[in-house]
């Protein structure tokens, strides 16, 4: 009776352990530290969920007089960084648009970290990591989509948006078997 209240007690104990290490892998998970990139399937069924929110931002990109705009997830809402040319150090100025501002915010309740453009290119990054990103981008004019470190590119079900990863080391690899 004496082992088995022993190894009941053992086995309590281990299991107690292990669903606390669990929670605190949920929560550093949901911090970012252990998430799983996302993939083109579960991005189309976010975008279908959340196209009206991204085209409200990207109608509202499409107008502005700015080569480039960065609203990073740390900046203040309400807030982007614009230039006008690319090589225009650029400045932080005040969204105009309280619908835009809203928005922005409730993508970056649902996990958007990073929304910009980049001259034809609006895009919106769902998931990255110190050398990848991954999201869903917009293309203006309907050309390909240019994003610094490219590296997949797949249509979504609507025209002119795309699935996209970049990773810098696999892009910077491919160049340089390019160049050699």
């Amino acid at each position: 009776m004496k082992k088995m209240i022993k190894s009941f007690f053992i086995i309590s104990i281990i299991v107690v352990v292990l669903f606390l290490l669990y929670q605190v892998i949920v929560i550093l998970g949901i911090g970012g530290f252990f998430s799983l990139p996302i993939n083109e399937k579960k991005m189309e069924f976010l975008f279908e969920n959340d196209k009206a929110l991204l085209q409200s931002i990207t109608d509202y990109f499409v107008v502005l007089d700015y080569e480039g705009i960065y609203i990073p997830n740390t900046i203040e809402n309400g807030r982007m960084y614009v230039h006008k040319k690319v090589d225009d150090i650029g400045s932080d100025i005040k969204i105009t648009d309280v619908e835009v501002i809203e928005n922005i915010s409730i993508l970056r309740k649902k996990g958007y970290k990073v929304i910009g453009r980049n001259g034809n290119t609006i895009y919106f990054q769902r998931w990255s990591n110190s050398d990848n990103g991954r999201g869903v981008t917009y293309s203006i004019d309907g050309s390909t989509p240019t994003l610094q470190f490219l590296t997949k590119l797949e249509p979504l079900s609507e025209p002119n948006w795309y699935y996209y990863e970049e990773d810098y080391n696999e892009w910077r690899l491919r160049n340089q078997q390019d160049n050699d």
